[in-house]
């Protein structure tokens, strides 16, 4: 399961940051399992439904007669898809709340298995991806993306930005998380035996627009930072909310989380 002080917002509360970072990633995302060419796949596993873009991507793009299931174990996450389901009248997803180390309990097996910005999250992510490979058909491929949050970078250089990064280096080093996870994937693939696997990496360049996502995550983590004294008062908190408001300056050239994607078959 997640780690118990998860600090960002599920739901509503964070579909406006949620679907920025979509904007941002999603195109890279598509490239890469277009060039896996998901229409062989009739059998599809996503875990984590996020706001439900890529879930929707997905079942479009498998098998004609496929079947895609999302689980999440955010009941306000699968509510957000669900919805976007019936406005694209999408049928072939299977919606199911469920804990993500209770994987192994589905009745069927997989051709295709993604997760996205997951691993990152659950303390115990090596047993997650024996789950996931564990359920995978002979042939079948499993593809997991997530960051290196500590590569993002700001150039000049701006104290709100690194005061930024910095608060959550700190929340990642309480919660016992890794600032750099992203690079580990390739290493989980290797240790569970993946075969012919596929490496990829996308940072991108923020746009002005993009830039709202960095002012986004501070309003959001807010009330935890302070909880654990990150944030030492609201005075703080304001400042730096009011200094990122500089990186919309052309002069701040801002690459965001290098995202990391790796992808092994199960022969």
């Amino acid at each position: 399961m997640p780690h118990k002080d998860y600090h960002l917002q599920v739901g509503k509360a964070g579909e406006q940051r949620l679907n920025l970072l979509n904007s941002i990633y999603n195109t890279s995302s598509f490239k890469f399992l277009e060039s896996l060419r998901l229409d062989q796949f009739k059998s599809a596993l996503e875990v984590g439904s996020g706001t439900g873009d890529l879930t929707i991507w997905i079942a479009e793009h498998i098998h004609k007669d496929g079947i895609l299931y999302s689980i999440d174990q955010s009941a306000q996450q699968l509510e957000i898809c669900r919805k976007k389901m019936q406005q694209k009248q999408i049928n072939n997803i299977r919606l199911k709340q469920m804990n993500v180390l209770e994987i192994d309990q589905l009745p069927i097996r997989f051709d295709f298995i993604y997760c996205r910005w997951l691993l990152v999250h659950i303390p115990n992510y090596k047993e997650v991806v024996e789950k996931l490979f564990s359920l995978l058909n002979p042939g079948g491929v499993l593809v997991c993306e997530d960051g290196v949050i500590g590569a993002c970078s700001c150039n000049p250089v701006n104290q709100y930005f690194e005061q930024w990064k910095d608060n959550i280096a700190n929340a990642f080093k309480i919660d016992g998380r890794d600032f750099w996870f992203g690079n580990k994937l390739l290493n989980l693939f290797q240790h569970v035996e993946a075969k012919n696997i596929i490496v990829n990496e996308f940072q991108p360049i923020l746009n002005k627009e993009e830039k709202d996502v960095i002012k986004l995550s501070i309003v959001e983590t807010k009330n935890y930072f302070m909880q654990k004294n990150i944030l030492k008062s609201e005075k703080e908190y304001l400042n730096l909310l009011n200094g990122v408001r500089e990186l919309e300056n052309d002069q701040y050239i801002i690459k965001h989380i290098l995202n990391k994607t790796v992808a092994g078959f199960k022969l």
